[in-house]
């Protein structure tokens, strides 16, 4: 038990120690987002230790406008989440958003048309390349034979 608790109490002076530092930090530069992760860290390790109270005293006892706002936010994500969700589910069963087996039906000529395309691509390539062969092979026969030497 005794290691233990000496565990927990380095523990604790490590927090507050980082809580310090990063308070004095924050007078200097409010708006250093490591600074800020580092105090919010120490303050959620620290109010492990408090009671249920003053955990939430510690934590959310803040007076930094961001801090508030955010927090208000936060606490309507679920909500918002629920809203697009459903508004992803209204659209895909009116039709505005094309279903798995809506998607397979409709590609079926569009693949046919694309491999018409690649067979005339294919077929063009083929017979620009036999011509620049042709081409080439004419212009080597056409020129004279040189020795180095």
């Amino acid at each position: 038990m005794e290691v233990s608790d000496e565990n927990e109490l380095d523990r604790l002076l490590f927090f507050e120690e980082a809580r310090k530092i990063s308070e004095a930090n924050y007078a200097s530069d409010p708006h250093d987002a490591d600074n800020l992760t580092r105090w919010a860290g120490a303050l959620l390790e620290l109010s492990q230790c408090q009671s249920p109270q003053d955990s939430l005293k510690m934590i959310k006892g803040s007076s930094n406008e961001i801090y508030l706002k955010s927090l208000q936010i936060s606490s309507k994500a679920p909500e918002l989440h629920r809203e697009i969700l459903k508004q992803g589910l209204d659209q895909q069963m009116v039709g505005v958003v094309p279903s798995t087996a809506a998607s397979s039906s409709s590609e079926k000529p569009g693949k046919k048309g694309k491999k018409n395309n690649d067979l005339r691509y294919d077929i063009f390539g083929w017979i620009a390349l036999v011509i620049g062969i042709i081409v080439w092979v004419g212009f080597v026969k056409s020129q004279p034979l040189t020795t180095i030497g």
